[in-house]
C-alpha cells in the first residue's frame, strides 16, 4: 500500500470509528448503565467482531454477493432491522445502575457483523484504498486495513464505554439524570 494511501487510511478509519454508529452508542449505554469495568467482556467483543466483517470481504463475500444479490438484500435488513432495535431500546429506557449481567464477550461479537455502518467503512476502505496491482499483495493490505481498522476501534470503543460510565457517574441522582436516555 502506497504510503499516501496508508495515511489516508489511518484518517479515514479514524473519523468512522469513533463518530457514533451502533457499536458505539451500545458501549456508551452499557458504560452507563453497568460501569466501565463490567462492560469490558462486551467491549472485547465489539472490538473483534469487525475482524469478522473484514475476515469474510477477504476470504471472498463480495464474488459471493455478486453472484447471489439477495445475501447483500438480506444483510441490509439484518441491519436495519438491528437500529431500529436499538433505537426502541433507546427511547424506551432511561438511566438506571444496575448489577444485572452485561451482555457479555459473544454478543459483542455479533455487533460489528449486523451493523450497516460497520459494513459500509470497511467495504468503503477496501474499495478506496487497496491497489490492485501486481507490485501491492492483496492479502498485505487487507490485513493493514484490518488492523488499521483494529487500532482505532482499541480507543474509540474504549474512550465510548468509559465516557458512557463518566456521564453515568456524573449526573446520578441530579436533575439531569432524566434527560440521559440509555438502553
Amino acid at each position: 500500500m502506497p504510503l499516501e494511501n496508508f495515511i489516508l487510511l489511518v484518517v479515514f478509519a479514524g473519523v468512522l470509528v469513533g463518530t457514533p454508529g451502533p457499536a458505539n452508542m451500545l458501549l456508551m449505554t452499557a458504560g452507563a448503565n453497568s460501569g466501565f469495568r463490567a462492560c469490558v467482556p462486551l467491549l472485547a467483543g465489539v472490538t473483534l467482531g469487525k475482524l469478522f466483517v473484514h475476515l469474510s470481504l477477504a476470504l471472498g463475500l463480495w464474488q459471493v454477493i455478486e453472484k447471489f444479490p439477495q445475501v447483500l438484500l438480506a444483510m441490509k435488513f439484518v441491519g436495519a432491522a438491528y437500529i431500529f432495535w436499538l433505537a426502541y431500546k433507546i427511547l424506551r429506557l432511561k438511566i438506571k445502575k444496575t448489577d444485572a449481567p452485561v451482555a457479555g464477550f459473544i454478543a459483542g461479537l455479533i455487533v460489528h457483523p449486523i451493523n450497516p455502518k460497520a459494513w459500509a467503512m470497511v467495504v468503503s476502505a477496501y474499495g478506496q484504498f487497496i491497489v490492485i496491482d501486481e507490485a501491492h499483495s492483496w492479502w498485505a493490505q487487507t490485513i493493514i486495513i484490518a488492523l488499521v481498522f483494529f487500532f482505532w476501534q482499541c480507543i474509540a470503543h474504549v474512550f465510548w464505554c468509559w465516557s458512557g460510565a463518566q456521564t453515568a457517574q456524573l449526573i446520578a441522582g441530579t436533575k439531569w439524570e432524566k434527560y440521559l436516555l440509555t438502553v
